[in-house]
C-alpha cells in the first residue's frame, strides 16, 4: 500500500514541477511580478529557479517513481531524496519570497508526507504488540 501512495505522490509531483517549469521559465510567469514577490537582489526572473525545479526536484521525484514502479532496491532512498528535496525547495522558496500562499503549504505537506510514507515503506512505524492475556 505505501509504495503505492509513494508512487501516486511522486508522479504527481513530477507533473506539478513540470507545470510550475512550463509556466514560471516557458509562459515567463505573466502573473507574477518576480521583483515585488522576491526579497531584493534574489532574482531578476525565475529562469535558474525554474529549471532548478525541474531539472532537480522533479528530476528526483521522476527517479523515485520509476525506482518504486520498478522495485529497484534503491526505491526508498531515492523516494526519501524526493521529500526531502520538496521539503527543502518549498523552505527556500518560502524565504526568499516576501510572502506565501496555499501552495507552498500543500507542498511541504506533500514533501512530508512522501518521508513519512518512506518511513512506513521501511517498517519504521508498527503496531505495538497487543499485551498478552
Amino acid at each position: 500500500m505505501w509504495r503505492i501512495i509513494l508512487i501516486i505522490l511522486n508522479l504527481f509531483n513530477v507533473l506539478s514541477c513540470v507545470g510550475g517549469f512550463t509556466y514560471i521559465v516557458l509562459a515567463g510567469a505573466p502573473e507574477m511580478p518576480v521583483a515585488e514577490m522576491t526579497r531584493p537582489g534574489t532574482f531578476e526572473n525565475l529562469t535558474i529557479p525554474g529549471w532548478i525545479l525541474l531539472v532537480v526536484v522533479g528530476g528526483t521525484h521522476l527517479i523515485a517513481a520509476i525506482a518504486l514502479l520498478r522495485r529497484t532496491p534503491h526505491a526508498a532512498l531515492w523516494s526519501a531524496i524526493s521529500g526531502f528535496t520538496m521539503v527543502i525547495w518549498i523552505y527556500v522558496e518560502v524565504v526568499l519570497m516576501t510572502g506565501t500562499n496555499w501552495m507552498h503549504h500543500l507542498w511541504g505537506v506533500l514533501g512530508l508526507a512522501e518521508i513519512g510514507c518512506t518511513l512506513a515503506l521501511l517498517g519504521v512505524f508498527k503496531a505495538a504488540p497487543k499485551p498478552a492475556g
